[in-house]
């Protein structure tokens, strides 16, 4: 008797650490897997010792015929790779005049579902060729990863249509996994 339950505690003992590290941990429930198919975003990990926090980056993920670039921004604490709470949005466009002074309002359908973000914080920017405008959306992180890990994505900006590449896909899903440590 004292011998099968001292295997079964064994057992047990081993068995432990194996399932929790196979299981996500809630903090990690939702962050993608980092892609492994090439895409067209550029995703940037830059880490500030002195502040002791690591920004993660994506920019040149175009959305729209007419140059919309889609981007995102999101802040750890530390160096090590974890959720943060919120996430910044950036959408950017060069153009001949200005065309999202009076009109910034971004709803996506994120498979089938839609999601208002509402009316962004404008910036813009007169140039030697035109006007370049950007737009800022501050989300819960939890918005972020619908997008990294959705099949279908859609929306507009104001009247302007917004599409999705798979490439485009790839890029927010490699974005978002940054929140993990590589395996």
């Amino acid at each position: 008797m004292k011998r099968s339950s001292l295997l079964l505690l064994l057992l047990f003992a081993i068995a432990l650490p194996i399932g929790a590290q196979t299981r996500p941990t809630p903090a990690l429930r939702g962050v993608p897997d980092r892609p492994t198919e090439p895409h067209e975003g550029r995703v940037r990990v830059r880490y500030d010792n002195i502040d002791d926090e690591t920004t993660v980056s994506l920019g040149g993920v175009f959305v729209a015929g007419d140059g919309l670039q889609f981007g995102g921004l999101y802040v750890m604490a530390g160096k090590v790779p974890r959720r943060p709470k919120l996430a910044s949005l950036h959408l950017m466009v060069e153009s001949e005049s200005w065309q999202y002074l009076k009109c910034n309002t971004l709803t996506l359908l994120v498979n089938g579902t839609r999601v208002p973000f509402g009316e962004a914080k404008h910036d813009g920017d007169v140039g030697g060729k035109g006007v370049i405008e950007q737009m800022f959306w501050t989300v819960p992180v939890e918005t972020l990863l619908r997008i990294a890990n959705a099949k279908d994505i859609e929306g507009k900006l104001c009247g302007t249509p917004l599409a999705f590449s798979e490439s485009a896909h790839t890029a927010w899903r490699d974005f978002a996994s940054r929140m993990k440590p590589k395996p």
